[in-house]
């Protein structure tokens, strides 16, 4: 793998790989570029997980699975998550403090516990009807979140799902 390695600022990824493996270019401080082919299927865990300078990325339409802090600790500013994607694992864009905006796809089921965990600068989100469960700690520390959109057909909401969310003033119910 490529896990640590400080200097490595550009990846490009050809089209005859299906799958990273799990730490592959984790804590790569300067990498900032990656390229992801639609042969893609799975984002293992921690595969890019506190590459700080990382700030956009592209996931392809055909990645089914993002592994447990497969983004956490980056700079990303958006995230447009395929409608392709069915699983998101625990902590997966957990610590993205620079995360202001985030695309669920409509068919995703669960938010996994602390998914989107201290994503400081994130202000809104909507959840889209598909999302049964929301999972405990999943938002907490989202210290600029202002405004939650949950559809009626969420069924559990656990009671630490929006913890220390101090900016939260609207909750809309769908």
């Amino acid at each position: 793998t490529f896990y640590g390695c400080s200097s490595l600022r550009s990846i490009v990824i050809p089209k005859t790989i299906t799958s990273i493996q799990e730490n592959a270019f984790g804590r790569c401080t300067s990498l900032n570029r990656i390229e992801l082919p639609d042969s893609i299927d799975m984002i293992n865990d921690n595969v890019f997980g506190d590459c700080i300078s990382l700030k956009e990325i592209s996931i392809p339409n055909s990645v089914k699975s993002i592994g447990c802090y497969a983004f956490g600790g980056t700079s990303l500013k958006k995230v447009t998550i395929p409608e392709s994607v069915k699983k998101i694992c625990p902590h997966a864009f957990s610590l993205c403090y620079s995360l202001e905006e985030i695309n669920i796809p409509s068919d995703l089921t669960e938010i996994s516990s602390f998914c989107f965990s201290k994503c400081k600068s994130l202000k809104n989100i909507e959840i889209p009807k598909s999302v049964k469960i929301i999972q405990n700690n999943a938002f907490e520390y989202c210290s600029s979140l202002e405004c939650i959109q949950i559809h009626d057909y969420t069924n559990l909401i656990d009671p630490s799902a929006f913890n220390h969310c101090q900016s939260l003033e609207i909750v809309k119910l769908l």
